[in-house]
């Protein structure tokens, strides 16, 4: 049987040589070998640094060497970048073309002008062979306008954006004035015919268009609040569209929509490093909006007494904190507290902590009482630190009051009530504009043309003029003032004051003046940048000049 089976192998492997014989025979050289074009990209081992602003263009012609063979003169170029996103990495398209390796680009792609390093690929294909040469580029992207203290103006066609930007520059920050940024970028909002009243940047998951999920935007929004409008533009490079428009976050009944979809002033605390909970005044009602944990639109006024549909008169103030808000009620002349417990709040859309507000519970011997019906509200705001400033006046007295009190966990904090009446030599009927120091009792209080001090960390309230420590130019006026580490704590703690001569051009006539605080004595003088220079580093005084009437002013922060 083994034999048997011996042969039978035997005879089929002779039978397979015998074949594969005559097909090698057979072969009558036909086939022609042809070598495959190669495309060699000058120094296509090597990474190529390019230093490269948003604004400027861009133009890299490198250089292509092609070796005979298939698909020579058949050739795709293409140039990638690289993004990260969640982990996933893509390769958006740059540029492409069937006749050059030319980069050519008036601008930088949208994503690519955030100030970062970014990865970019020249990729060569051979159209017939599907083999792809590839060169690697570094660009260094510097967005010199990406972030800085951004200020809204009026002018004499309508609103204006000024900024002193900050960026890095060989390891030092360097702050440099942009004047009329919407002009500078290209930006298309409509700002003609308008009248500036403020500007809110923050944190933000969907800005600056809600439905756009493109993987490069900046997390983050510009508010522009003008008289006939609330818009935001890009953070990137203020570009704008009306998808940008508050009216694409909003869900407002249109008959609360007395005066128009136009928030007059906005306020909000940052929740996470994408997310901001803010606040809107908007036609006589205050909004509640979230873009964390869950994305809640403006939809009910939050000045409802809680557990009802009945609003109150609600003042144009409003005190803002990580759990809630507190809201003045003009009807009953008292404090009402929005507060929102849990997480779990964010995620009931009909909540009546969300939606409604209650009346702040007075306790025996506090300095205050939140329910003095003789109080009129003058001012209210608050700070990063879950403190809250209030200015009112008692009717009954006629004298005006500092308020002082903390907010934690939803509740006023126990024992935090400070109560300052404000000497009568000040005529707080001409007080305008006020600031506050984000880590001492201290007020700063300004009219048109004189600034004040308060301190309010001795038994009595003093008070005294500061103003020749401005040292302003002749003739010029004061159109706001702000410190900004009260609302954003990475910031450097300055007092900041913009000034305009209204004798002047209103394009060219304003100014951004930036003092240092003496926190024993509430005096000012003229801010240095840096702060502390190092050998070889000179400083230069923070004032800038040529901008036009500066309403109100904002750190952008991305």
């Amino acid at each position: 049987m083994k034999k048997k089976i011996n042969t039978v192998y035997y005879i089929i492997t002779s039978l397979l040589v015998c074949l594969y014989i005559v097909s090698c025979n057979e072969d009558k050289g036909n086939y022609t070998y042809r070598d495959i074009s190669e495309a060699e990209i000058e120094n296509s081992k090597v990474t190529d640094t390019i230093d490269i602003e948003p604004n400027s263009p861009i133009f890299i012609d490198p250089k292509v060497t092609y070796s005979d063979g298939v698909g020579k003169g058949s050739y795709t170029y293409r140039w990638r970048y690289q993004k990260r996103v969640s982990n996933n990495v893509s390769y958006p398209i740059m540029s492409s073309s069937d006749e050059t390796a030319v980069l050519d680009l008036e601008q930088l792609p949208l994503d690519l002008r955030i100030t970062n390093n970014y990865d970019v690929y020249l990729q060569i294909e051979n159209n017939e062979t599907g083999i792809i040469y590839q060169k690697k580029y570094l660009f260094r992207v510097k967005n010199k306008i990406q972030t800085g203290y951004l200020a809204i103006s009026e002018k004499k066609a309508g609103v204006e954006l000024e900024l002193v930007s900050s960026f890095i520059e060989d390891g030092v920050t360097i702050l440099m004035p942009y004047r009329s940024i919407l002009d500078f970028s290209g930006s298309t909002y409509l700002k003609d015919g308008r009248k500036p009243l403020g500007i809110y940047t923050c944190n933000d998951a969907t800005a600056p268009e809600p439905n756009d999920l493109s993987i490069g935007k900046i997390l983050y929004s510009v508010f522009l609040l003008t008289d006939q409008s609330t818009d935001r533009v890009n953070a990137i490079d203020y570009s704008f569209k009306d998808a940008y428009n508050l009216s694409k976050i909003s869900y407002i009944s249109d008959n609360l929509l007395t005066e128009g979809l136009v928030a007059k002033k906005m306020r909000g605390i940052t929740a996470s490093a994408t997310a901001t909970q803010y606040y809107g005044y908007i036609s006589g009602h205050w909004y509640f909006a979230s873009r964390y944990m869950s994305i809640l639109n403006f939809m009910h006024p939050i000045n409802r007494y809680k557990g009802t549909s009945t609003l109150y008169k609600a003042a144009p103030y409003i005190g803002v904190n990580a759990s809630g808000a507190v809201l003045f009620n003009e009807d009953e002349n008292c404090f009402m507290i929005q507060t929102y417990d849990s997480f779990d709040d964010l995620y009931v859309i009909n909540t009546t902590n969300l939606w409604g507000t209650t009346k702040i519970i007075d306790n025996e011997g506090d300095a205050f009482s939140f329910n003095n019906k003789n109080y009129e509200l003058i001012y209210m705001d608050s700070k990063s630190t879950n403190e809250i400033f209030v200015i009112v006046r008692n009717k009954e007295t006629s004298d005006y009051e500092l308020l002082l009190f903390g907010m934690r966990s939803g509740m006023v904090t126990p024992g935090s009530r400070i109560r300052k009446v404000i000497p009568q030599s000040v005529d707080m009927s001409t007080i305008k504009r006020y600031a506050f120091n984000p880590s001492e009792p201290i007020i700063y209080m300004a009219t048109d043309d004189k600034l004040y001090i308060g301190l309010a960390s001795g038994a009595n309230m003093s008070v005294k003029e500061i103003t020749d420590q401005l040292q302003l130019p002749a003739g010029h006026k004061i159109s706001c003032i702000k410190n900004l580490k009260s609302f954003k704590s990475s910031q450097r703690n300055l007092l900041t004051v913009a000034t305009y001569d209204p004798n002047g051009d209103l394009d060219t006539s304003g100014a951004l003046h930036f003092f240092e605080m003496n926190i024993t004595t509430g005096n000012i003088t003229l801010a240095k940048h840096p702060e502390k220079a190092a050998e070889g580093v000179s400083q230069i005084d923070m004032k800038w000049g040529d901008f036009g009437k500066i309403i109100d002013i904002d750190y952008k922060e991305k």
